[in-house]
């Protein structure tokens, strides 16, 4: 069934400070995006999203899964509601399920076929030395 974590993504209320911070312990650069940073990791990306309406924390969650029929069929075994959004703009379904909030606590979490999984879409370089000692080298 899930055999991968795909995604974190982790609310803050000032985006460049949390970015910054997570540079520095990640030792790499995030890609920065309207409203978010991403840290491309070996086995999983770190999403920072900003967000003032929330408190800092948890945001969501992704996992990767072989056979996405399978698994909704599962879930739904179990008695985990799922759904399979339309693609934006589009009139099929999209490669992921989304569990229903409340069955998780509020916590959205995503499910992606993992071939539809975007290969190094956030995978970002190791941060540039500053020289100062402070890049953890």
């Amino acid at each position: 069934m899930i055999h991968a974590l795909d995604r974190v993504a982790i609310a803050t209320p000032c985006l460049p400070d949390a970015a910054r911070a997570y540079a520095i312990v990640l030792g790499r650069s995030a890609r920065e995006g309207e409203g978010s940073a991403s840290f491309g990791l070996a086995n999983v990306r770190l999403d920072l999203v900003a967000d003032q309406t929330q408190r800092p924390g948890l945001a969501a969650l992704a996992f990767a899964v072989d056979d996405l029929g399978g698994c909704a069929r599962l879930l739904t075994r179990r008695r985990l509601p799922v759904e399979r959004p339309l693609d934006p703009g589009s009139s099929t379904t999209s490669a992921r399920l989304l569990a229903d909030r409340q069955a998780t606590y509020g916590v959205p979490i995503e499910i992606l076929r993992a071939a539809a999984r975007p290969r190094g879409a956030a995978v970002a370089g190791p941060a540039r030395r500053r020289g100062d000692g402070r890049d953890g080298a």
